[in-house]
This record gives C-alpha cells, structure tokens and sequence, in this order.
C-alpha cells in the first residue's frame, strides 16, 4: 500500500523586494517537481510560505506553473508570516504533469514589499 509522507523547497534562502513605484514588480523562482511528488486537494494540500514585509499597501498574487494559485492584499507596516494551502489541481490540473522545474512567480500590483525565507510544502507517495 503506498502511503505519502510531507517534504519541502526551500525556493529562496533569503529576502527580495517588489516595488510597484519602481517597475520591479515580479519575481521567477523555480520548483523542482520530485519525481512521485502527489497532487492533493483534500487536507493535504501544498503550502507556501514565506515572510513578507510591507512598507507601503500592498496587492499581489502568486502564480504556479502558469497558473494563479494565491493572492493576497496587506495593509502597510506589517511584517507577517504567511502559509497559504492551495489546491494541488490548480497548480497541476493535469496530475503534475507540466513545466519541470515549475515557475514559481511573485507578482506585485501595488504597494511595496519585502519578501524572503520562500518554502513550498508537499505530499510525496511512497511504495
């Protein structure tokens, strides 16, 4: 019987800043897909999770293997902790079959921030 078991990315070791005012507004990271990684929907989604620091309002989404997976909108002067479980299908909605490694995208709509400690969280199947 196979069974599945959590694993992680580390997708970037440290910070990044997006500003709308000066046009660096994206950021391209990359997800290696492990080879029995297992696309979930139900309480074992993936996870992303990451440090965000904004300065000014913020709007901004993330995008995963081309596809929008989470978006959010801050308030000014917070530094949050952010873990975010997403269905698996959205991102692979052919069974993880796609782009490897994956595009990771962050993209900023308005405001300032600084990103960092980037972490994607999955399920892995086991014989």
């Amino acid at each position: 019987m196979a069974r599945s078991f959590a694993d992680y990315q580390v997708l970037f070791d440290g910070g990044f800043t997006l500003d709308s005012a000066t046009g660096v507004s994206e950021k391209n990271l990359k997800f290696d897909v492990p080879e029995k990684f297992k696309i979930r929907n139900d309480s074992r989604k993936p996870i992303l999770a990451f440090h965000a620091a904004v300065s000014k309002a913020a709007k901004f989404k993330v995008r995963i293997n081309h596809r929008e997976v989470l978006s959010w909108n801050l308030s000014a002067d917070t530094t949050r902790g952010l873990w975010d479980p997403f269905n698996g299908s959205s991102a692979w909605p052919d069974g993880g079959n796609g782009f490897d490694p994956a595009p990771v995208d962050f993209m900023l709509t308005e405001g300032k921030v600084q990103f960092g400690q980037v972490v994607l969280w999955y399920q892995v199947e086991e014989e």
